[in-house]
C-alpha cells in the first residue's frame, strides 16, 4: 500500500513494479502480527469497544471478521 487517497488507495504489484488504484470507502489492510494499540484509543473515544481487534496480533482471516463486526456497529 502506498497511500491512501480517502477515495481508494494506491497499490503496489511486487510482482511487476506497477503501480494501480483501487477505488474504494474503507482499507482493511491484512499485515505482519503487529498490534494497532493506536486505532483502539481512538475508537474507544467513539464508545466502540474494539480493543479485541488493535491489541491481539492474529491471522488475517480473524481480523477480517472482528474488523466487519466493529463496522457493523458504527
Amino acid at each position: 500500500m502506498l497511500g491512501w487517497h480517502g477515495n481508494g488507495v494506491t497499490l503496489l504489484d511486487h510482482n511487476t513494479g506497477g503501480r494501480f488504484f483501487e477505488e474504494g470507502d474503507s482499507l482493511v489492510p491484512a499485515t505482519t502480527n503487529g498490534a494497532a494499540a493506536w486505532l483502539g484509543g481512538e475508537l474507544r473515544l467513539q464508545r466502540i469497544d474494539a480493543v479485541e481487534i488493535c491489541a491481539v496480533p492474529r491471522h488475517a482471516p480473524y481480523a477480517f471478521y472482528d474488523g466487519r463486526r466493529v463496522g457493523l456497529e458504527l
